[in-house]
């Protein structure tokens, strides 16, 4: 082993604690009282499969973060604030009767607590209730509280699936996220507008900038120095209409993903969708090999390469110029076709369907 890499190791000071801390983990989570939880859910769950049939998934409520799904089934879109106050209470828990209800972790978050959500679920007894949570990778007090609480729990990334899966064995069902800020027929009828559109040799990368993520905002930082469509933007990018989103993703031919910690963000399949080259870190290379992605159509970069960013992105440039509208239309298909939300949401309710029915 290279003398510098090994000094470098020993400097690593958390290496004992981690073991520490997850022995620790293991031991509470074979604590008893996770056994009697699921058991009490178990008996929920074989209450709730006697009064099923198919017609029970004929009435779907989805939260707020899915009101740009198509799918097959008709389905009801929920206010905002539903989970969010106890105003009407018995009329929205009457609402819900006879229904799968899915909902995503942040329609239910009130200050970093489910407690509205939680008697949503404890007082309906005809009432399914389906959790995908985006953040169960670094939000783990609440990823744990949902998926305590839900019917079935479906986390978008593989970190943290054994503590999860002690919450709620259907925890281990990862549904990744999907392309959800354009509804995709939007994006079908802009298809021609994202083959032709002319694309600058440019590498766009504007992310949210969250203070817990050290790491990741020194490598966007870094980056911003060579690339100056890369760096942090606040809410306002949310202001922008349907179409500037479109032009502004569409007009790269490359794309910056830094995530927050290991997992695949949404902004990666907004990059596919838009026809342009996501450039992600390598340690994602084994997740994202299961997206059935052309091997032109998606960059790695280490830490030698962020130092040396202009390099690689020469060669992003040098492969979509290549490929041309052919790749562009590879990749919006796959996308489109295959990494919508609208394909996550239908995946959610076959789940349900395999487990309930």
């Amino acid at each position: 082993m290279n003398k510098s890499i090994k000094e470098i190791i020993d400097q690593i000071s958390c290496i004992s604690m981690i073991n520490e801390s997850m022995n620790h983990m293991f031991d509470e989570l074979q604590e008893n009282v996770f056994f009697r939880m699921n058991y009490f859910k178990d008996e929920r769950k074989l209450e709730i499969k006697k009064k099923l049939n198919e017609k029970y998934f004929d009435q779907i409520f989805l939260t707020q973060s899915f009101k740009n799904t198509v799918i097959p089934q008709s389905f009801v879109c929920l206010n905002a604030d539903f989970f969010k106050t106890m105003d009407n209470f018995q009329l929205k828990l009457e609402s819900l009767s006879g229904a799968l209800v899915i909902v995503n972790n942040n329609d239910v978050n009130v200050g970093g607590n489910i407690d509205i959500f939680t008697q949503f679920v404890l007082q309906s007894e005809t009432t399914l209730f389906a959790v995908w949570d985006w953040d169960n990778h670094h939000w783990l007090s609440l990823s744990c509280q949902l998926a305590a609480v839900s019917d079935l729990y479906f986390p978008s990334h593989s970190e943290n699936l054994f503590q999860l899966s002690k919450f709620n064995p259907s925890a281990t069902q990862v549904v990744q996220a999907g392309t959800i800020q354009w509804k995709n027929e939007f994006l079908q009828k802009n298809k021609e507008y994202i083959l032709n559109i002319k694309r600058t040799n440019g590498l766009l990368g504007k992310h949210i900038p969250y203070e817990n993520f050290k790491l990741r905002n020194s490598i966007v930082t870094k980056v911003s120095e060579k690339f100056a469509d890369v760096g942090f933007v606040g809410p306002q990018f949310h202001l922008l209409s349907t179409e500037e989103r479109l032009t502004q993703w569409a007009m790269f031919k490359a794309h910056l993903i830094v995530p927050v910690l290991n997992d695949v963000p949404i902004r990666f399949f907004d990059a596919l969708c838009t026809g342009g080259i996501p450039v992600v870190p390598e340690s994602l290379k084994g997740f994202i090999t299961n997206y059935g992605l052309h091997t032109n159509d998606v960059f790695y970069y280490s830490s030698y390469d962020i130092m040396h960013i202009e390099e690689l992105i020469s060669q992003v440039f040098i492969q979509f110029d290549k490929d041309g509208q052919t790749g562009i239309e590879r990749r919006f298909l796959l996308g489109t076709s295959h990494n919508h939300v609208d394909n996550r949401i239908s995946k959610i309710i076959e789940i349900c369907k395999n487990e309930y029915l």
